[in-house]
């Protein structure tokens, strides 16, 4: 197990992989008609997705632009202007 955990936390390793395993994972459940399911494996499709687009952007120097762009959720990340 040690060496499965120093695999997947190397550079070698693309982070994407578990967006492959979580697809499987909706397949196989769409497969076996277990809807609701393959639903919340669609959130964490997205939720993947968006961390990993979020530490790919960091690592490159860009920063958490959550503020220009918006989350998954389709909020900007700003806080409304209180009156």
């Amino acid at each position: 197990m040690a060496d499965l955990e120093k695999t997947l936390a190397s550079d070698t390793v693309k982070k994407d992989w578990m967006i492959d395993v979580l697809a499987d994972l909706r397949a196989c459940a769409l497969n076996n008609k277990m809807m609701g399911l393959a639903e919340h494996l669609d959130d964490a499709i997205l939720v993947a997705a968006s961390e990993i687009s979020r530490a790919s952007s960091k690592e490159a120097g860009l920063g958490d632009c959550r503020d220009e762009i918006g989350d998954v959720s389709g909020h900007s990340g700003k806080k409304p202007n209180s009156r």
